[in-house]
């Protein structure tokens, strides 16, 4: 298959945003984004990212609660080529710290409540720039929305999207690499064995940090 198939995450809502621009992709009570939105500020967030020195390969971290931000950065990460890697924003800097020294990140997204745990797990020699999707100011994330769009790379289904950690009941986070194709057969999966379609629309109870909650995000065309 050609580079930019369509088996990649970061396809899923820019085929939505072509088909019903108008549509709303995410509602949390007190904030919307239509699909065009959506497409529009994963597109410029992806080429923040690029701008900002991180590239194919390079790990972006996310150590967020459930959140439209949320989804935006899974969407930016992957249209930049890079790997996203989420952190349980339950852990406590010692956790956060194990996972940092694993994954090295270039960018972790972020809380102002969460900031100062997370540079506390900073240890020497690691040096990941910190954003907090909800302040102000060049550590925030809308000066990185505010640029123009650049030319975005081409993402194959083969890439690596993600580095997740887990470790099951026992032993030490270990992480597990899974390619773009891997996660969108699994959202195709969800969509079908759940009998999913545009006219349902999914309540987001599970932690997106978690393999499932990142996949049934993915899987309703919205509401």
């Amino acid at each position: 298959m050609p580079r930019g198939g369509e088996l990649t995450v970061g396809a899923v809502t820019r085929h939505f945003a072509r088909l019903e621009p108008g549509k709303r992709a995410l509602y949390d009570a007190s904030r919307a984004l239509t699909y065009r939105e959506l497409d529009d500020a994963a597109d410029r967030l992806a080429s923040a990212l690029l701008h900002d020195g991180v590239r194919r390969g390079d790990v972006v971290c996310a150590y967020l609660p459930n959140c439209i931000d949320y989804v935006l950065v899974v969407l930016g990460v992957a249209r930049a080529g890079a790997i996203f890697s989420p952190i349980n924003p339950r852990f406590k800097r010692y956790e956060i710290a194990k996972i940092l020294a694993l994954a090295r990140p270039r960018i972790v997204f972020t809380t102002s409540a969460q900031a100062e745990v997370l540079r506390s797990a900073v240890q020497a020699g690691e040096s990941p720039r910190v954003v907090a999707v909800d302040a102000q100011g060049n550590g925030s994330l809308q000066p990185m929305l505010a640029r123009e769009i650049g030319a975005l790379p081409d993402v194959d289904e083969d890439d690596v999207f993600s580095l997740m950690f887990t470790s099951g009941t026992t032993g030490e986070p270990k992480g597990a690499l899974a390619t773009h194709r891997a996660r969108m057969l699994w959202v195709i999966n969800a969509t079908i064995q759940y009998g999913l379609d545009e006219a349902d629309a999914y309540l987001g109870t599970m932690p997106q940090v978690h393999s499932a909650g990142l996949t049934f995000t993915r899987s309703i065309p919205g509401t």
